[in-house]
C-alpha cells in the first residue's frame, strides 16, 4: 500500500509540472497538446497511471475493510444429546 501511495505522489508531481504551460495555454486560448506536445504526453501518461494506482488503492482499502468486518471464527462446541 505504501508503495502505491508513493507512486501516486510521484505521478501527481509529474502532472503538476505541466500546470504552468496548461494555464498559459488556457489564458491565451491555445491548445496545450499542440503547443507543448511532450508535456501533454507526459501528463496524459501520468494521469492514466494515476487513475490505475488510485483504483488499486481503493480495491485494497475495500479488501482490508472486508477483512476487518469478518467475524472471529466461532468456537466449536459439542452439543451431543445424552441418552
Amino acid at each position: 500500500m505504501s508503495q502505491l501511495q508513493a507512486r501516486k505522489v510521484a505521478l501527481l508531481t509529474t502532472m503538476h509540472k505541466s500546470d504552468a504551460h496548461a494555464a498559459k495555454c488556457a489564458k491565451l486560448g491555445m491548445e496545450f497538446d499542440q503547443e507543448y506536445p511532450d508535456d501533454y504526453a507526459e501528463y496524459v501518461a501520468a494521469n492514466k497511471e494515476y487513475q490505475e494506482v488510485e483504483r488499486r488503492i481503493n480495491n485494497l482499502e475495500f479488501e482490508i475493510s472486508l477483512e476487518d468486518e469478518e467475524p472471529a471464527p466461532a468456537e466449536t462446541t459439542n452439543n451431543a444429546e445424552e441418552e
